[in-house]
């Protein structure tokens, strides 16, 4: 009977190896898997923080006051992932400002004087840009969201570029309005912010 109790007890035992799992929670890979789940970027003298993170299918990009840290604005891509997130400082001073300024410069009167001494210090900050988050989206488009008026100001695309943009750099010197990308297809582009 001793014998009988032994094997019984070893009919009964688990084998020593894991078992597979049969759950269901395993994700598929997706096409896009090489994008990341959230990017992030300091601003250029540190009193912003961008902040990037995948919701369940979007990109919702929030910015933030570093000294207090309040949301300053938010936003979601609905259209695109995002792939690079970088900060930049760019003039998008519009054809008709200027033109506006041009016929206030030509008719002086004393309505005139104060709207140009005004229009002086306007002028001044607008060569100084707008501070803007460039993302690099995943359809080949860069667009420039502005915290302070929290919307999208300017998105540049064209028909040959479709694949994912990596890198972004503003240029400095004689064009500050050339933005160079680099894209997944191996791709460096030059694009003009004052080209629509």
């Amino acid at each position: 009977m001793a014998s009988v109790k032994k094997s019984s007890k070893n009919k009964g035992k688990q084998p020593k190896t894991r078992p597979t799992s049969t759950a269901a929670i395993s994700q598929p890979v997706v096409d896009d898997a090489s994008l990341q789940t959230s990017l992030s970027a300091f601003s250029d003298d540190g009193h912003l923080f961008a902040y990037l993170a995948l919701t369940v299918d979007k990109h919702r990009l929030r910015v933030y006051n570093t000294a207090s840290g309040q949301s300053l604005a938010d936003h979601t891509l609905d259209n695109a992932r995002v792939s690079h997130l970088s900060w930049g400082s760019f003039n998008f001073a519009s054809e008709a400002q200027n033109a506006a300024a041009d016929n206030d410069a030509q008719s002086p009167s004393k309505k005139k004087r104060k709207k140009r001494s005004s229009l002086a210090a306007t002028e001044h900050q607008s060569t100084i840009g707008t501070e803007v988050v460039i993302l690099g989206l995943s359809d080949g488009s860069i667009s420039f969201f502005s915290p302070s008026h929290a919307r999208v100001l300017r998105t540049l695309s064209h028909p040959s570029s479709s694949t994912p943009i990596l890198a972004v750099a503003s240029a400095e010197g004689s064009n500050p309005s050339a933005v160079w990308s680099s894209s997944e297809d191996g791709t460096v582009r030059c694009w003009d912010l004052q080209k629509k």
